[in-house]
């Protein structure tokens, strides 16, 4: 075998190598998860809205791509396994899920309920673990597959041209 032919396979094998580590370390990474999009876009594009004077907090929006519309209002609460969302509107049957605030982002989901397309007033969500007084949470409207069960990693949250609705708020 010649020195180029050699030369040849060397370098076929290290570019077969090359491409199967890009495609590992593509694979691994956390980039794309639900979870990082939003940490990423709250770091440089998240508005956030003001209190109104009633005390309720407007709908935040993080940058997304599906616009399907709807929004929500919850004011700062008491502490407790219950959050009152003061109004929702449901682009279509779907959830209002209460996330813990993680560095700004939702982290943790502490409770959901389902609510079918439309304007709802007052909406309680019943939390499986109680909001702590002091802390900040969201609360984000979600899709529903269909099959009226929530699952946070199939029931995705419902975004509007400009981003994903949420609404924060302070358990007091």
């Amino acid at each position: 075998m010649s020195s180029n032919q050699k030369m040849l396979i060397t370098f076929g094998v290290g570019l077969i190598i090359g491409a199967l580590a890009v495609w590992l370390w593509y694979e691994k990474s956390p980039g794309s998860t639900l979870e990082n999009l939003m940490k990423q876009a709250s770091s440089t594009e998240m508005v956030a809205g003001g209190n109104t004077t009633s005390g309720e907090n407007t709908s935040l929006l993080v940058t997304g791509l599906v616009g399907i519309g709807g929004g929500l209002t919850v004011a700062d609460q008491a502490a407790g396994t219950s959050v009152l969302v003061s109004t929702v509107d449901m682009p279509l049957d779907g959830w209002v899920a209460v996330h813990e605030n993680t560095n700004g982002v939702p982290g943790n989901i502490l409770g959901a309920h389902r609510y079918d397309k439309g304007h709802i007033t007052d909406a309680s969500i019943t939390l499986l673990r109680g909001t702590v007084a002091g802390s900040a949470y969201f609360a984000v409207l979600y899709t529903d597959n269909g099959d009226r069960a929530f699952d946070p990693h199939v029931d995705m949250p419902m975004r509007t041209s400009s981003g994903m609705i949420l609404a924060s708020f302070v358990a007091k």
